[in-house]
C-alpha cells in the first residue's frame, strides 16, 4: 500500500509494454559468440579447474569461487582478442 502511495506522491506511470518501445534497446546491442573451439576449451578448463578444487584445495567454495570466475571471465577476453 505504501508502494502505492509513493507512485502516487512522485506522479510516476510505466510506460506501455510495446515492440516499438523495445526495438531500439535491442537495436543497440552487439552479438558477440565465441567459437565451437573456445566453448570447448573453457568446457574442460571448467572441468579440470573443478576436479583438482574437490581434490586439492581445503576451502572448496574459494576455489570454486575463483575457478568459475576464470571461466566466467574467459570467454569476454577470448572476445577482446578475436581478429573478427
Amino acid at each position: 500500500m505504501e508502494t502505492r502511495l509513493a507512485r502516487l506522491d512522485l506522479d510516476l506511470r510505466t510506460a506501455p509494454f510495446t515492440p516499438e518501445r523495445i526495438r531500439p534497446l535491442l537495436a543497440k546491442t552487439t552479438v558477440r559468440e565465441i567459437t565451437g573451439a573456445q566453448f570447448w576449451v573453457l568446457l574442460l578448463f571448467a572441468l579440470f579447474a573443478l576436479t583438482f578444487v574437490f581434490g586439492a584445495i581445503p576451502d572448496r567454495w574459494m576455489g570454486m569461487t575463483v575457478a568459475m570466475g576464470i571461466v566466467l571471465a574467459a570467454p569476454r577476453s577470448c572476445l577482446l582478442f578475436d581478429a573478427a
